[in-house]
């Protein structure tokens, strides 16, 4: 692997303290960018946008996501912003380089009433279960559930459906 990619790792983990899992997708992305370098004959440090347009058309041609190539695309470019600011090089060979952005998932969910109805029938206008600190409406104990975040809502209209805080 090239020095300049390891001292980017090193500035990672110790001047940025990225997390581990940053770091890892960091170096996975450099690696197979440094790799497909190696192929063409190239030094990273001496790529131009050429090289790194055909990087990213590469990647394309593979069957690669939008949203995987734009990610690649952030690690080459911090990587080649360190590399300015450590002085090895002078210009960013990114700079100008444009990609299809990455197509938006919506965001699936499901709405159920909780079996918990003790609250909406305490007459007081008041639910102590509702994220809503402020709520005045009935029934408002509602379940929402996506992939790894339960919340629980208030679904009277003007207010925010939010992660449910840990009391």
């Amino acid at each position: 692997m090239s020095d300049i990619i390891m001292r980017y790792e090193d500035y990672l983990i110790h001047t940025k303290h990225a997390s581990d899992n940053t770091v890892a997708s960091y170096m996975r992305d450099l690696r197979q960018y440094a790799s497909y370098l190696g192929s063409e004959g190239v030094d990273v440090l001496d790529a131009d946008q050429a090289v790194v347009s055909g990087y990213m058309g590469s990647m394309k041609a593979g069957g690669k996501s939008a949203a995987t190539i734009s990610r690649a695309l952030a690690s080459i470019k911090s990587l080649y912003i360190f590399a300015i600011q450590i002085h090895e090089i002078e210009e960013n060979p990114i700079q100008n380089i444009k990609i299809d952005k990455a197509e938006k998932k919506l965001l699936e969910i499901t709405i159920k009433r909780s079996p918990d109805r003790s609250s909406s029938s305490t007459g007081t206008g008041k639910n102590n279960n509702c994220i809503s600190p402020n709520c005045r409406h009935f029934p408002c104990r509602w379940i929402i559930s996506r992939p790894h975040t339960p919340m629980v809502a208030c679904m009277s209209p003007g207010v925010r459906a939010s992660r449910k805080r840990s009391q």
